[in-house]
């Protein structure tokens, strides 16, 4: 297998890091059909959005449906309403918000691993 490079960008506490990456590493082994990574430079086109500009933590194409994860260390109705209002637009098939002070032991990256990978679609 050829290797895969993945851009990540340090953004956010090590548990919101670790996470994005987590989450890039798995969706980036998928296969049949594979998914294919958003890269910083496609995702900056969500910051041109008027009302609300933002970068999302990972947008990614899977089976025909593009879909946008954000890491959320400490979620709440009005931070997933801005969220909504930042990713949602024609084309993307869900903004899937993924709550991690609801994950248990934090401190095992592989049960976090295992967790991510429960919300990912």
């Amino acid at each position: 297998m050829i290797r895969q490079t993945i851009i990540h960008s340090l953004e956010g506490n090590h548990l919101h890091d670790i996470a994005v990456f987590l989450a890039e590493r798995l969706l980036s082994e998928r296969r049949n059909p594979s998914v294919r990574l958003w890269g910083p430079q496609s995702r900056d086109d969500f910051r041109a959005h008027s009302d609300f500009p933002g970068l999302p933590d990972i947008v990614f194409t899977h089976d025909h449906h593009t879909y946008v994860v954000e890491m959320e260390t400490h979620p709440s109705k009005r931070m997933f309403s801005k969220k909504l209002q930042q990713f949602w637009r024609c084309g993307i098939t869900d903004v899937i918000v993924v709550p991690l002070n609801l994950f248990k032991n934090v401190n095992n990256w592989k049960s976090l691993e295992t967790q991510i990978e429960e919300w990912l679609p």
